[in-house]
Protein backbone atom coordinates (compact mmCIF):
# COMPACT_ATOMS: atom_id res chain seq x y z
CA UNK A 1 0.00 0.00 0.00
CA UNK A 2 1.29 3.27 -0.95
CA UNK A 3 1.94 6.36 1.84
CA UNK A 4 -0.44 8.50 0.03
CA UNK A 5 -3.61 5.84 0.02
CA UNK A 6 -2.66 5.09 3.56
CA UNK A 7 -2.22 8.81 4.24
CA UNK A 8 -5.51 9.28 2.72
CA UNK A 9 -7.20 6.45 4.65
CA UNK A 10 -5.89 7.37 7.61
CA UNK A 11 -7.61 10.88 7.28
CA UNK A 12 -10.96 9.27 6.51
CA UNK A 13 -11.02 7.67 9.00
CA UNK A 14 -10.20 10.07 11.52
CA UNK A 15 -12.89 12.74 9.99
CA UNK A 16 -15.29 9.76 10.77
CA UNK A 17 -14.44 9.26 14.08
CA UNK A 18 -14.52 13.03 14.84
CA UNK A 19 -18.08 13.58 12.85
CA UNK A 20 -19.36 10.19 15.07
CA UNK A 21 -18.23 11.93 18.51
CA UNK A 22 -20.59 15.14 18.59
CA UNK A 23 -23.55 12.61 17.16
CA UNK A 24 -23.58 10.84 20.09
CA UNK A 25 -22.58 13.41 23.01
CA UNK A 26 -26.13 14.97 21.30
CA UNK A 27 -28.40 11.34 21.87
CA UNK A 28 -31.40 12.24 23.82
CA UNK A 29 -33.43 10.21 25.72
CA UNK A 30 -35.76 12.75 28.08
CA UNK A 31 -37.41 15.57 27.80
CA UNK A 32 -39.31 17.78 30.41
CA UNK A 33 -42.64 19.71 31.80
CA UNK A 34 -42.34 23.47 32.16
CA UNK A 35 -44.88 26.28 33.56
CA UNK A 36 -46.01 28.72 35.77
CA UNK A 37 -48.97 28.53 37.86
CA UNK A 38 -51.59 31.46 37.68
CA UNK A 39 -54.67 31.90 40.04
CA UNK A 40 -57.91 33.60 38.54
CA UNK A 41 -57.03 36.83 38.84
CA UNK A 42 -53.64 36.14 36.78
CA UNK A 43 -50.81 36.71 39.64
CA UNK A 44 -48.09 33.54 40.11
CA UNK A 45 -48.95 31.04 42.50
CA UNK A 46 -45.70 30.76 44.52
CA UNK A 47 -44.89 27.22 46.53
CA UNK A 48 -47.68 25.21 44.85
CA UNK A 49 -46.94 21.73 44.88
CA UNK A 50 -47.11 19.40 41.63
CA UNK A 51 -47.13 15.74 40.82
CA UNK A 52 -46.24 14.51 37.42
CA UNK A 53 -47.36 10.94 37.21
CA UNK A 54 -45.87 9.04 34.11
CA UNK A 55 -49.28 6.84 33.01
CA UNK A 56 -46.87 3.92 31.70
CA UNK A 57 -44.64 3.75 34.54
CA UNK A 58 -46.98 4.63 37.74
CA UNK A 59 -44.03 6.49 38.79
CA UNK A 60 -44.68 9.68 40.46
CA UNK A 61 -42.23 13.04 40.44
CA UNK A 62 -43.10 15.56 43.08
CA UNK A 63 -42.19 19.81 43.24
CA UNK A 64 -43.10 23.05 44.14
CA UNK A 65 -43.28 26.03 42.39
CA UNK A 66 -40.51 28.75 43.45
CA UNK A 67 -41.33 32.16 44.43
CA UNK A 68 -42.43 33.19 40.81
CA UNK A 69 -44.83 30.57 40.08
CA UNK A 70 -42.50 28.57 37.51
CA UNK A 71 -41.48 24.93 37.68
CA UNK A 72 -40.12 22.76 35.61
CA UNK A 73 -39.80 18.52 35.67
CA UNK A 74 -36.30 17.92 33.97
CA UNK A 75 -34.75 14.65 32.60
CA UNK A 76 -38.15 13.11 32.47
CA UNK A 77 -38.17 10.20 30.14
CA UNK A 78 -40.83 10.47 27.01
CA UNK A 79 -44.05 9.12 27.62
CA UNK A 80 -47.55 10.44 28.33
CA UNK A 81 -47.95 12.10 31.59
CA UNK A 82 -50.84 13.12 34.14
CA UNK A 83 -49.99 16.59 35.86
CA UNK A 84 -51.90 17.28 39.07
CA UNK A 85 -51.66 20.90 41.28
CA UNK A 86 -52.76 21.20 44.92
CA UNK A 87 -52.04 24.47 45.98
CA UNK A 88 -54.25 25.21 49.33
CA UNK A 89 -56.97 27.85 48.28
CA UNK A 90 -57.52 26.44 45.18
CA UNK A 91 -59.74 23.90 43.65
CA UNK A 92 -57.37 20.63 42.14
CA UNK A 93 -56.56 21.27 38.59
CA UNK A 94 -55.74 18.10 36.90
CA UNK A 95 -54.17 18.11 33.11
CA UNK A 96 -54.03 14.29 31.43
CA UNK A 97 -52.45 13.11 28.32
CA UNK A 98 -49.59 15.92 28.70
CA UNK A 99 -47.01 14.20 26.12
CA UNK A 100 -43.30 14.86 26.97
CA UNK A 101 -41.05 14.36 23.26
CA UNK A 102 -37.89 13.39 23.08
CA UNK A 103 -35.29 16.77 23.80
CA UNK A 104 -38.27 18.97 23.66
CA UNK A 105 -40.12 20.99 27.05
CA UNK A 106 -43.73 20.59 26.95
CA UNK A 107 -45.45 23.86 28.70
CA UNK A 108 -48.39 23.69 30.91
CA UNK A 109 -49.35 26.74 33.12
CA UNK A 110 -52.79 26.20 34.45
CA UNK A 111 -54.76 29.00 35.88
CA UNK A 112 -56.09 27.47 39.13
CA UNK A 113 -59.82 28.34 40.25
CA UNK A 114 -60.63 29.58 43.89
CA UNK A 115 -61.64 26.79 45.85
CA UNK A 116 -65.53 26.71 46.75
CA UNK A 117 -67.65 25.16 49.59
CA UNK A 118 -68.22 21.59 49.23
CA UNK A 119 -70.90 19.07 50.02
CA UNK A 120 -71.74 15.68 49.86
CA UNK A 121 -75.21 14.28 49.17
CA UNK A 122 -75.49 10.94 49.75
CA UNK A 123 -78.84 9.05 48.34
CA UNK A 124 -79.36 5.79 50.06
CA UNK A 125 -83.00 3.53 48.87
CA UNK A 126 -83.87 0.08 48.37
CA UNK A 127 -84.48 -0.92 45.19
CA UNK A 128 -87.83 -3.10 44.41
CA UNK A 129 -87.95 -6.39 44.98
CA UNK A 130 -87.91 -7.91 41.22
CA UNK A 131 -88.97 -12.06 40.72
CA UNK A 132 -86.23 -13.41 38.03
CA UNK A 133 -86.57 -16.73 38.11
CA UNK A 134 -90.54 -17.11 36.58
CA UNK A 135 -92.42 -14.47 34.48
CA UNK A 136 -95.45 -15.16 36.22
CA UNK A 137 -97.12 -11.64 36.75
CA UNK A 138 -99.72 -11.17 39.81
CA UNK A 139 -101.89 -8.78 41.31
CA UNK A 140 -104.99 -9.35 43.20
CA UNK A 141 -107.80 -7.07 42.10
CA UNK A 142 -110.91 -6.85 44.98
CA UNK A 143 -114.84 -6.95 43.61
CA UNK A 144 -114.87 -2.90 43.42
CA UNK A 145 -111.94 -2.47 41.45
CA UNK A 146 -113.30 -5.10 38.77
CA UNK A 147 -116.30 -3.12 38.63
CA UNK A 148 -114.34 0.20 37.62
CA UNK A 149 -112.35 -1.98 34.92
CA UNK A 150 -112.64 0.21 31.91
CA UNK A 151 -114.64 -2.16 29.27
CA UNK A 152 -114.98 -1.77 25.71
CA UNK A 153 -118.53 -1.07 25.30
CA UNK A 154 -119.38 -1.44 28.99
CA UNK A 155 -121.01 0.74 31.00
Amino acid sequence: MSKNLRNKLVSALAFLLLCAAPAVAQTYTEGSIAGTIFDPSGAVVPNAPITIHNDGTNVDAHLTTDGSGYYKAAQLPAATYTLTVNATGFAPFKEVNVIVQIGLTTEVSPHLATAGATSNVVVTGEAPILNFETPEISTVLDNHEVQDLPLNGGR
